[in-house]
C-alpha cells in the first residue's frame, strides 16, 4: 500500500477538510484529517531540471519546469491573506475543521509523492493558523485538547512546518487581580501550560505568536488595575521563560482587543514586556457607531454572559475527560489521542451527553 497522502477537499457546501488517501481507498474514504510524510522546508537544492531529454515533439510536464520555477508556483498557489480559523460539529468526522474555504488549492499534493514533498511545505509554513475562540465539544472540551487534535491530525511532520499561530494568552489562576494573601502570586493554568508545552515540543520551527488579550480576559482587567502591576509581571516573566526554549521564535506579539484604550493602557506591564523583544498590536472598539452607549453596554455584558457560560461548560464537561499515561521519568502526562478516543466511543454508547 502507499504512503498515505494528505490533501484538501471541498465538499458540495465548500467546507474545507483534509482527508487521508492511498492507492486502494482514495475513492472509498475522506475524513476531515489525517497524518502524513513531508519533507522539511529546507530541503536540499536539486538539479533546475531532473527530467531526462524530450524529443521535440513531446509535451512538457510541470517536473519538467526547473525547481526554481515550481517553487515560485508553490509559492503563490498557497497564497492566504488571512489567518486560518477553525469551527467545531457534532461528530468526530467534523471534530475541528475549516470555517471557510480560504482558496486554497491543494489537489496539486495528489500528483505524485515528489510533488507532495515539494508543496507541503508551503501549504504549512505559509499560512497563519488561528487557534483562538474553539467553543468546548464534549469530543474536544478544552482548547489544548483541540490543539492537540490539530497537531495530530496534520502529523509530525507537518508540525514541524508551522511558523505562524495565534493563540489565547494564557490564564493564570488566581489571576494577578485576586492575588490577595501575603506570598500570592498569579500561578498559569494547566490548560494554558499544556497548550505552551505542545508548542515547546512539537512546533519547533515556530517563527512568530500572536497572542490575544481580550477586554473579557482576567489578564487584561489585572493590568488595567496599577496596583496588580507587579502580579502581571510575575506573570509575564513566566510566560517569557516558556517561550525562550523556541530558538526560531522571533515574532511575538501581544494582541490587545479594548474599549476605551486610554483608560486600561498601564505602561509598566506593557514597557517590561517590551523589553523581552515583544511587541503589541491594538483593536480598540468603540461602543456603539450610532452613540446609542446603553445598547453597547447591553451588548458588552451579554458578550460577558457568553464567555462566562462557555467557560462553565468547559469546566463542567472536560470531567472525567482526560486519560494519563506514565512517562519514562516516572511521572505522567495527558494521552490526548486515547481520551479522545474513548470521548468517541462514550458518545457512541450514550454515555456522555452534553453539559
Amino acid at each position: 500500500m502507499d504512503p498515505l497522502t494528505e490533501i484538501v477537499v471541498y465538499n458540495d457546501m465548500e467546507e474545507v477538510g483534509m482527508h487521508e488517501e492511498s492507492s486502494d481507498t482514495s475513492r472509498q474514504r475522506e475524513d476531515i484529517w489525517s497524518k502524513t510524510s513531508a519533507i522539511n522546508h529546507s530541503e536540499k537544492m536539486e538539479p533546475t531540471s531532473s527530467s531526462p531529454k524530450r524529443s521535440s515533439n513531446s509535451s512538457v510536464g510541470f517536473l519538467d519546469l526547473s525547481l526554481e520555477i515550481r517553487r515560485m508556483i508553490y509559492d503563490e498557489y498557497f497564497i492566504v491573506t488571512e489567518p486560518i480559523s477553525f469551527q467545531i460539529g457534532p461528530s468526530s468526522s467534523l471534530a475541528l475543521h475549516l470555517d471557510k474555504n480560504y482558496g486554497l488549492h491543494p489537489a496539486l499534493l495528489r500528483a505524485n509523492k515528489k510533488i507532495h514533498s515539494e508543496a507541503a511545505p508551503y501549504l504549512y509554513s505559509n499560512p497563519v493558523f488561528n487557534l483562538v475562540g474553539i467553543p468546548p465539544t464534549l469530543l474536544l472540551p478544552t482548547t489544548d485538547a483541540a490543539f492537540a487534535y490539530f497537531l495530530r491530525q496534520i502529523g509530525v511532520p507537518n508540525t514541524k512546518l508551522l511558523r505562524h499561530l495565534i493563540v489565547d494568552f494564557p490564564e493564570f489562576n488566581p489571576c494577578p487581580r485576586d492575588c490577595f494573601r501575603p506570598g500570592e502570586v498569579p500561578m498559569p493554568v494547566e490548560g494554558s501550560v499544556r497548550i505552551l508545552k505542545q508548542i515547546h515540543d512539537q512546533c519547533t520551527e515556530l517563527a512568530s505568536l500572536k497572542m490575544a488579550l481580550h477586554g473579557l480576559h482576567d489578564f487584561y482587567w489585572a493590568f488595567s488595575d496599577p496596583s496588580c502591576v507587579q502580579n502581571d509581571l510575575i506573570a509575564t516573566d513566566w510566560l517569557h521563560k516558556q517561550l525562550q526554549g523556541l530558538p526560531f521564535l522571533k515574532d511575538i506579539v501581544i494582541h490587545l482587543q479594548v474599549l476605551e484604550l486610554k483608560r486600561r493602557d498601564y505602561p509598566g506591564w506593557i514597557e517590561k514586556s517590551r523589553g523581552y523583544g515583544w511587541s503589541f498590536k491594538v483593536t480598540e472598539y468603540e461602543y456603539d457607531l450610532t452613540g446609542n452607549k446603553d445598547e453597547a453596554l447591553n451588548l458588552i455584558t451579554e458578550a460577558v454572559s457568553d464567555q462566562a457560560k462557555m467557560e462553565y461548560s468547559r469546566n463542567k464537561i472536560q470531567r472525567g475527560y482526560y486519560i494519563k499515561r506514565q512517562t519514562s521519568d516516572g511521572g505522567s502526562e495527558i494521552d490526548y489521542e486515547l481520551s479522545y478516543f474513548v470521548a468517541c466511543c462514550k458518545i457512541e454508547e450514550g454515555l456522555l451527553q452534553s453539559a
